[in-house]
């Protein structure tokens, strides 16, 4: 089943992202290591009318992270 990746972000990295986000006014956002998006999508929780974009080198993270995060543009390509 090569192509699979599984990512786990610790709670103490996505909580500490919500914090240094909170109250902040952001128009665009960008994870050029996105994977799944799994930090992408912490980050947009808080915002509001924010862009955002995700860039990922494999197809089968961006198809899932399309899923995961659908508010993101997403790009399969080496940042």
């Amino acid at each position: 089943m090569g192509g699979y990746v599984t990512t786990v972000v610790p709670n103490i990295v996505t909580s500490t992202i919500r914090a240094i986000l909170k109250d902040r006014k952001i128009s665009s956002i960008c994870d050029p290591w996105a994977k799944t998006g799994l930090l992408l999508q912490e980050a947009l929780l808080g915002l509001k009318s924010t862009d955002a974009y995700a860039v990922t080198l494999n197809i089968f993270e961006s198809d899932l992270g399309t899923m995961l995060v659908p508010e993101a543009q997403w790009e399969n390509s080496d940042p």
